[in-house]
């Protein structure tokens, strides 16, 4: 944490964009839609075809769970720094504003 003596401008780090957020985030919906379409009928059809665990896939789709100002917020680069590991390790509550909560810890 940089702090400021007094009487100086207030500074703030530039919006960081999480790439590797953004990219889980794609993934997660194009992996939901192919469920709902009936292109694999299960997330273990769909890992398998991946070539990847079921669990990382069901953390992935999780983030389609997010509540839509939380994406607003990662595509603008505002989301804190350590919400992505955050989000993989804990697991996304259901509710919007437990959601909140999580990320301004």
């Amino acid at each position: 944490m940089i702090v400021p003596p007094p009487g100086a401008e207030t500074w703030a780090p530039a919006q960081r964009v999480d790439g590797t957020l953004i990219r889980a985030l794609v993934r997660g919906f194009d992996w939901r839609k192919q469920i709902d379409i009936g292109v694999y009928q299960s997330v273990r059809e769909l890992a398998a075809a991946e070539n990847i665990r079921p669990s990382y896939v069901g953390r992935i789709m999780n983030l389609t769970m997010l509540a839509p100002a939380i994406v607003e917020r990662i595509l603008d680069g505002n989301q804190p720094r350590t919400l992505y590991a955050e989000l993989i390790s804990r697991g996304i509550p259901d509710d919007w504003r437990d959601q909140w909560r999580l990320i301004n810890e």
